[in-house]
């Protein structure tokens, strides 16, 4: 499986611990459980980044390449990390797997906004969220 001893060795010579998550293997290809991921940074953002009063928080979720399922459907599956970023320190602060087929953006994004329990912060969002009942 591709490896990155020299990150994890890089980390773990500061005393810091490295947070594994690690490659899965299905249909000849490695590939990342996200849902893992999102569970195990959360509980590490909640820990040591804590939300500043008058941030601004943009969120926004990007497509994953490589995780497309059944490519030759007109309407492909694949997966998007979701994530709350905070501006002015440059961090993600939260994220969140979607699969499109499953559910949509706006549900993923109201759910980490209210797991955060943000408020009087501004929040920037893409035109997505501007519908009627998101």
């Amino acid at each position: 499986p591709p490896v990155y001893y020299p990150f994890a060795a890089a980390i773990r010579n500061t005393g810091r611990k490295v947070i594994t998550n690690p490659l899965l293997l299905g249909n000849l290809q490695y590939y990342i459980d996200f849902d893992d991921f999102a569970q195990k940074f959360n509980l590490w953002a909640t820990q040591f980044l804590p939300i500043c009063q008058g941030e601004t928080l943009a969120v926004d979720g990007k497509a994953i390449a490589g995780t497309i399922k059944d490519p030759n459907n007109n309407y492909q599956n694949f997966i998007s990390l979701v994530s709350i970023f905070a501006s002015q320190r440059g961090i993600v602060i939260a994220c969140d797997k979607l699969e499109n087929k499953k559910e949509s953006e706006i549900y993923t994004v109201q759910k980490l906004l209210q797991a955060l329990d943000i408020e009087g912060e501004i929040i920037t969002l893409d035109a997505l969220h501007c519908q009627k009942n998101s």
